[in-house]
């Protein structure tokens, strides 16, 4: 959040203001965030309405604020992107904004969940970006309020992305990793034992902010693992 973040440089320049001031807005919103404050980030004291109004608006429209904010960002992108959107139109069948809406709910939630796990596999330790996913702990369609929540994802490599997902392998209300019984019926010991067995019961890799929800990971335990 500081004036000689390159991140904040650049959206300074995007929105023709200067940096010190975007900084200062930033430091603003950390102090209304508890997030932040938990981690003993003050942020800037004397917040005013119109931040408080902001805030408020954001964690109460977060998904639609976030593609509203990444359409303006878009918009002043260099314009041979827009060629990319009319082959898509033409070849899939779906509208330009459609398509970027998917687009940018799909990139946040991925840089904001691997950037939490400091690009590596909460499980195995892997650390290949090409090969993580950011994994929704309750899925997508089941609770549109925690679509884009960091709380609500696992960075995880493809494998036990999937294994998550089909309900073979889930986090409990500890942290612990834990596998279905029908993983272990049908696959050899040998292999079992080296791909999952050894991280039976382990902690998760911790994540540098964003702890999973305790509600997401009971619906998960309870509805989604399959360990009868």
């Amino acid at each position: 959040m500081h004036t000689g973040t390159e991140e904040v440089q650049a959206l300074a320049l995007n929105m023709g203001r200067a940096a010190n001031a975007v900084a200062m807005r930033l430091w603003n919103f950390a102090s209304l965030d508890p997030e932040s404050t938990q981690r003993g980030i003050s942020g800037l004291g004397n917040v005013g309405r119109p931040c408080l109004a902001i805030w408020e608006e954001y964690t109460a429209h977060r998904e639609e604020i976030i593609f509203e904010s990444q359409m303006l960002w878009l918009h002043n992108m260099p314009e041979e992107n827009d060629q990319e959107w009319k082959e898509v139109e033409e070849k899939l069948g779906i509208d330009k904004e459609r398509w970027i809406k998917t687009r940018v709910n799909q990139s946040f939630f991925r840089q904001i969940v691997l950037s939490n796990y400091n690009f590596t596999c909460a499980v195995s330790g892997l650390q290949v970006p090409e090969l993580l996913n950011a994994s929704h702990i309750i899925p997508w369609a089941t609770e549109p309020t925690m679509r884009l929540a960091p709380e609500n994802g696992l960075c995880l490599s493809a494998l036990y992305d999937r294994c998550f997902d089909r309900g073979l392998m889930t986090i409990d209300t500890n942290l612990m990793i834990r596998f279905s019984k029908h993983l272990a019926e049908q696959i050899p010991a040998e292999p079992y034992a080296h791909f999952f067995g050894k991280y039976e019961g382990q902690a998760l890799n911790p994540p540098a902010r964003y702890a999973p929800a305790p509600h997401a990971l009971l619906y998960h335990n309870s509805s989604i693992f399959q360990n009868p």
